[in-house]
Protein backbone atom coordinates (compact mmCIF):
# COMPACT_ATOMS: atom_id res chain seq x y z
CA UNK A 1 0.00 0.00 0.00
CA UNK A 2 1.22 3.06 -0.92
CA UNK A 3 2.37 5.64 1.60
CA UNK A 4 0.63 8.82 2.48
CA UNK A 5 3.67 11.53 0.99
CA UNK A 6 1.34 14.26 -0.73
CA UNK A 7 0.17 16.71 1.38
CA UNK A 8 -3.11 18.86 0.24
CA UNK A 9 -3.68 22.48 1.52
CA UNK A 10 -6.83 24.62 1.31
CA UNK A 11 -7.16 27.98 2.56
CA UNK A 12 -3.44 28.35 3.38
CA UNK A 13 -3.68 25.19 5.73
CA UNK A 14 -2.15 21.44 5.06
CA UNK A 15 -6.04 19.76 5.15
CA UNK A 16 -3.98 16.68 5.03
CA UNK A 17 -1.41 13.69 3.86
CA UNK A 18 -2.49 11.52 1.38
CA UNK A 19 -1.57 8.85 -1.17
CA UNK A 20 -2.00 9.58 -4.63
CA UNK A 21 -4.65 6.76 -4.77
CA UNK A 22 -6.25 8.83 -2.01
CA UNK A 23 -6.61 11.88 -3.58
CA UNK A 24 -7.71 10.29 -6.83
CA UNK A 25 -10.39 8.81 -4.53
CA UNK A 26 -11.12 11.82 -2.60
CA UNK A 27 -11.60 13.94 -5.66
CA UNK A 28 -14.41 11.69 -6.73
CA UNK A 29 -16.05 11.36 -3.55
CA UNK A 30 -15.84 15.08 -3.16
CA UNK A 31 -13.78 15.49 -0.01
CA UNK A 32 -10.87 17.46 -1.75
CA UNK A 33 -12.04 19.61 -4.68
CA UNK A 34 -9.57 20.50 -7.96
CA UNK A 35 -8.93 24.08 -6.16
CA UNK A 36 -6.90 22.70 -3.12
CA UNK A 37 -3.33 23.03 -3.80
CA UNK A 38 -0.72 19.75 -3.26
CA UNK A 39 2.47 19.13 -2.85
CA UNK A 40 5.20 16.79 -2.67
CA UNK A 41 8.67 15.98 -2.50
CA UNK A 42 10.56 16.64 -6.15
CA UNK A 43 8.07 19.67 -6.43
CA UNK A 44 9.02 23.39 -6.58
CA UNK A 45 6.25 24.54 -5.42
CA UNK A 46 2.65 23.90 -4.79
CA UNK A 47 0.19 23.60 -7.67
CA UNK A 48 -3.59 22.90 -8.25
CA UNK A 49 -5.35 19.46 -8.32
CA UNK A 50 -6.58 20.28 -10.98
CA UNK A 51 -3.27 19.20 -12.56
CA UNK A 52 -3.25 16.09 -10.56
CA UNK A 53 -3.20 13.01 -12.77
CA UNK A 54 -6.15 10.81 -13.27
CA UNK A 55 -4.05 7.97 -12.42
CA UNK A 56 -2.07 7.40 -9.23
CA UNK A 57 1.82 8.42 -9.49
CA UNK A 58 4.38 6.99 -7.77
CA UNK A 59 5.32 8.49 -4.54
CA UNK A 60 8.61 10.09 -3.81
CA UNK A 61 11.43 8.36 -1.32
CA UNK A 62 12.37 9.88 1.59
CA UNK A 63 15.43 11.31 2.51
CA UNK A 64 17.19 9.83 5.06
CA UNK A 65 13.91 8.81 6.25
CA UNK A 66 12.01 11.97 6.43
CA UNK A 67 10.23 14.42 3.89
CA UNK A 68 12.46 17.23 2.88
CA UNK A 69 10.07 20.67 4.07
CA UNK A 70 7.26 21.97 1.65
CA UNK A 71 7.70 25.41 0.13
CA UNK A 72 5.46 28.06 1.49
CA UNK A 73 1.94 27.49 1.27
CA UNK A 74 0.02 29.91 -1.40
CA UNK A 75 -2.09 32.93 0.96
CA UNK A 76 -3.38 35.96 0.92
CA UNK A 77 -2.31 38.70 2.99
CA UNK A 78 -4.70 41.50 1.85
CA UNK A 79 -7.87 42.02 2.30
CA UNK A 80 -10.15 42.08 -0.30
CA UNK A 81 -13.60 43.70 -0.79
CA UNK A 82 -15.75 44.29 -3.61
CA UNK A 83 -19.14 45.41 -4.42
CA UNK A 84 -19.61 42.54 -7.47
CA UNK A 85 -19.90 38.90 -6.60
CA UNK A 86 -16.19 37.84 -7.12
CA UNK A 87 -13.12 39.20 -6.68
CA UNK A 88 -10.64 39.72 -9.76
CA UNK A 89 -8.11 36.93 -10.17
CA UNK A 90 -9.35 35.36 -7.42
CA UNK A 91 -11.78 32.18 -7.04
CA UNK A 92 -13.78 31.68 -3.50
CA UNK A 93 -12.55 28.87 -1.48
CA UNK A 94 -15.12 28.86 1.72
CA UNK A 95 -17.99 31.15 2.20
CA UNK A 96 -18.86 32.23 6.17
CA UNK A 97 -22.23 33.95 5.10
CA UNK A 98 -23.62 37.41 5.98
CA UNK A 99 -21.32 39.82 7.98
CA UNK A 100 -22.64 43.02 9.46
CA UNK A 101 -21.28 46.52 10.70
CA UNK A 102 -23.20 49.22 12.39
CA UNK A 103 -23.11 52.71 12.97
CA UNK A 104 -25.45 54.92 14.46
CA UNK A 105 -24.13 58.49 15.02
CA UNK A 106 -26.14 62.36 15.27
CA UNK A 107 -24.04 65.34 14.71
CA UNK A 108 -21.70 66.90 16.76
CA UNK A 109 -22.86 70.54 18.04
CA UNK A 110 -20.27 72.03 15.82
CA UNK A 111 -21.40 69.90 12.97
CA UNK A 112 -25.36 71.07 14.04
CA UNK A 113 -24.66 74.33 14.02
CA UNK A 114 -22.43 74.33 11.26
CA UNK A 115 -24.95 72.69 9.06
CA UNK A 116 -27.31 75.87 10.19
CA UNK A 117 -24.87 78.57 9.10
CA UNK A 118 -23.92 76.84 6.02
CA UNK A 119 -27.95 77.01 5.39
CA UNK A 120 -28.71 80.36 6.19
CA UNK A 121 -25.26 81.93 5.17
CA UNK A 122 -23.35 81.81 1.85
CA UNK A 123 -19.33 81.51 2.11
CA UNK A 124 -18.77 84.98 2.36
CA UNK A 125 -21.30 85.36 5.06
CA UNK A 126 -24.28 86.74 3.37
CA UNK A 127 -27.57 85.78 4.15
CA UNK A 128 -28.81 83.80 1.04
CA UNK A 129 -32.29 84.83 1.18
CA UNK A 130 -35.76 83.01 2.01
CA UNK A 131 -35.65 81.48 -1.40
CA UNK A 132 -31.91 80.64 -1.60
CA UNK A 133 -32.06 78.58 1.88
CA UNK A 134 -30.61 74.75 2.29
CA UNK A 135 -28.23 73.51 -0.15
CA UNK A 136 -24.91 71.59 0.19
CA UNK A 137 -24.20 70.93 4.11
CA UNK A 138 -20.95 69.76 4.24
CA UNK A 139 -20.43 69.28 8.27
CA UNK A 140 -23.56 67.11 7.60
CA UNK A 141 -21.58 65.26 4.36
CA UNK A 142 -18.54 64.68 7.22
CA UNK A 143 -20.44 63.08 9.52
CA UNK A 144 -22.07 60.25 7.12
CA UNK A 145 -18.87 59.78 5.37
CA UNK A 146 -17.67 59.05 9.43
CA UNK A 147 -20.54 56.80 9.60
CA UNK A 148 -20.18 55.08 6.62
CA UNK A 149 -16.15 54.21 7.06
CA UNK A 150 -16.83 52.89 10.66
CA UNK A 151 -19.25 50.69 9.79
CA UNK A 152 -17.40 49.20 6.77
CA UNK A 153 -14.45 49.25 9.12
CA UNK A 154 -16.89 47.04 11.53
CA UNK A 155 -17.83 44.79 8.91
CA UNK A 156 -13.94 43.91 7.56
CA UNK A 157 -13.29 43.25 11.31
CA UNK A 158 -16.17 40.91 11.85
CA UNK A 159 -15.17 38.95 8.37
CA UNK A 160 -11.59 38.64 9.83
CA UNK A 161 -12.80 37.38 13.11
CA UNK A 162 -14.85 34.53 10.89
CA UNK A 163 -12.01 33.73 9.54
CA UNK A 164 -12.31 35.38 6.17
CA UNK A 165 -9.77 37.48 4.22
CA UNK A 166 -12.82 39.15 1.69
CA UNK A 167 -16.03 40.49 1.39
CA UNK A 168 -17.98 40.58 -1.59
CA UNK A 169 -21.48 41.87 -2.48
CA UNK A 170 -20.79 45.03 -0.35
CA UNK A 171 -23.78 47.02 0.28
CA UNK A 172 -24.50 50.24 2.39
CA UNK A 173 -27.78 50.85 4.20
CA UNK A 174 -29.18 53.73 6.21
CA UNK A 175 -32.25 55.03 8.32
CA UNK A 176 -33.23 57.71 10.87
CA UNK A 177 -33.51 57.14 14.51
CA UNK A 178 -35.02 58.98 16.62
CA UNK A 179 -35.41 59.19 19.97
CA UNK A 180 -36.76 62.13 22.51
CA UNK A 181 -35.00 65.52 21.05
CA UNK A 182 -32.55 63.44 19.25
CA UNK A 183 -32.21 62.44 15.94
CA UNK A 184 -29.39 60.27 14.72
CA UNK A 185 -28.50 57.89 11.52
CA UNK A 186 -27.91 54.35 11.57
CA UNK A 187 -25.36 53.22 8.58
CA UNK A 188 -25.44 49.52 7.72
CA UNK A 189 -22.42 47.99 5.96
CA UNK A 190 -23.32 44.36 4.66
CA UNK A 191 -21.83 41.64 2.32
CA UNK A 192 -20.95 38.30 2.35
CA UNK A 193 -17.60 37.06 3.87
CA UNK A 194 -15.36 34.64 2.09
CA UNK A 195 -12.15 33.12 1.49
CA UNK A 196 -10.52 33.49 -1.50
CA UNK A 197 -6.87 32.16 -3.04
CA UNK A 198 -5.15 33.44 -5.90
CA UNK A 199 -6.73 32.49 -8.97
CA UNK A 200 -4.71 29.58 -11.34
CA UNK A 201 -5.57 31.33 -14.63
Amino acid sequence: MENPTIKVSRGGKVIGDYSSEDIVKHLASGKIVKTDFYWKAGMSQWERLLNFPDKPIAASEKNGGKLPTPPPLPEVTIFHSSTGNTIPNFEIIESFGIVTGICVRCPTTRQHWGAIKQGLFDKGGEFKGLLELGGQMEAFEVMCEQARKTAFEKMILAAKNMGANAVIAVRHDSVEVETVGMRATEILCYGTAVKVIPSSN
